[in-house]
Parts: C-alpha cells; structure tokens; sequence
C-alpha cells in the first residue's frame, strides 16, 4: 500500500479514493485556481474583507435558484480567525458560500494540495480536508470553530504543505 500524508502531516497507509463526483469537483477548482497568486492574508485583507461583504449579502438563490446566504454565525467565526488565527500564513484562502449558508476557506498549495475549511451554517462544526490531486488520496478532519486547537491543526496543515 503506498504512503500518503494524513491530515496531520504524518504518514499512513490508508488509500482513500475519491468518488467521480469529487473528481469532477477537484477539476473544476483546479481550473479556477489555474493562476491565482499565492499571496499573504496581511497584504490583501481589505480583499478579503470585501469577500466577506460580499457574500453577506448574498440572497437567497444565488446559485441558480438555490442556496441561502452564509449566516452571520460563519461569517463571523471565518472573520475571527482570520484575524486571530490565519493572519501569519503566507498564503491567503479563497471564500466561497455553501449552498446551506457556510462559509469554505480553501488554499491550493504547491499546484499540488488542495485545503479546504468548510464552516456549517451554524458555526459549531465544520470538516478539515485535504486532497493529493496527484495521487487523489483525500483526507477529512472534524473541525470545531470555537477552538484554537482546531485552528492549529489547520495552520499546521497549510504551513507543512505550502
């Protein structure tokens, strides 16, 4: 069984696969990351802040009659991190709605790792994940907005592989 990176950065043995839905999935975000810069949050939080702006005012539908608009609940949450916890990472995330009003942070890293945070509509949990789109091992962690500790896993996470 090949070695893969876990969540952690440790290695493991597991091969998990991704379905044909995330591989199309993968595709179409590697296309649209397809040269976006690798540029640090410090620098461009004002353009951060107008994403944020942005998707608060999101109505209902906005994806082809679909999707709510993110809640304040993980805007807030994704606000403070930023700011408290994501502010020192050379590379700045993507944000993007969820259909059911979350917020995802994402991060593509060395044209190789693709790190998404996704926050739920309610802000009290969330998942980490990681896909290998060379190999396309995928890996998912629970994630606790609330908690530093989660955030760690996190900035550990993208610092390991940026």
């Amino acid at each position: 069984m090949p070695e893969t990176l876990s969540m952690d950065g440790t290695p493991t043995t597991s091969t998990p696969s991704l379905s044909k839905t995330n591989e199309e999935w993968i595709e179409k975000r590697l296309s649209y990351w397809k040269g976006q810069k690798a540029t640090g949050y410090n620098g461009h939080h004002t353009r951060v802040r107008e994403r944020l702006a942005e998707l608060r005012r999101l109505k209902p539908g906005w994806m082809d009659g679909e999707g709510v608009g993110p809640s304040s609940l993980a805007l807030d949450v994704v606000e403070r991190a930023l700011d408290s916890h994501l502010a020192g990472l050379v590379v700045s995330p993507q944000v993007f709605p969820t259909l059911d009003g979350g917020v995802q942070l994402e991060w593509f890293l060395q044209d190789r790792y693709h790190v998404a945070v996704e926050i739920d509509a309610d802000a009290g949990t969330g998942d980490i994940g990681i896909v290998d789109v060379k190999t396309r091992k995928d890996d998912t962690l629970d994630l606790f907005p609330s908690s530093p500790s989660s955030w760690r896993k996190v900035v550990r996470l993208i610092e390991k592989h940026s």
